[in-house]
């Protein structure tokens, strides 16, 4: 095993370590920019859910003569229950849920392989220490 890692030759670990920080900093960078995404398409669900709640709040039982105007949706449960099917029901509510869900994903994705960048860095350091040792003893 030792052999193994002596063979690997100095300016592949070398270049390694100095391509790997950038790759790190790219991948940091998509994933800042995928959250703000994420954030930008949550606000306008936020938005969307607003409006479907102020027209839920403002509708009324059918009038009649001589009595007072109620509420159609008169508890939190009601109105909320009624939001989910109206969202459901709307395009653009159910689209941004949806992408939201996939951003979330491929965020997901993207932290994954900043792992494994970082991994791959911290194993060519290691594999530099144990060169410069190596080539000391020689």
């Amino acid at each position: 095993m030792e052999e193994e890692i002596i063979k690997v030759p100095r300016e592949t670990v070398m270049s390694r370590l100095e391509l790997l920080p950038g790759l790190i900093r790219d991948k940091e960078t998509e994933i800042l920019a995928a959250q703000d995404e994420i954030n930008t398409t949550q606000y306008m669900v936020d938005l969307r859910k607003n409006e479907l709640m102020s027209i839920l709040c403002a509708e009324t039982e059918p009038e009649e003569i001589g009595k007072p105007v109620k509420a159609r949706f008169k508890n939190e449960t009601q109105r909320e229950a009624e939001l989910q099917k109206r969202g459901a029901e709307d395009e653009i509510y159910s689209g941004n849920l949806k992408e939201i869900a996939a951003k979330t994903k491929a965020v997901k994705e993207l932290q994954i392989g900043l792992k494994f960048l970082e991994n791959k860095f911290s194993a060519a350091r290691n594999m530099a220490k144990i060169l410069k040792g190596v080539e000391k003893d020689e």
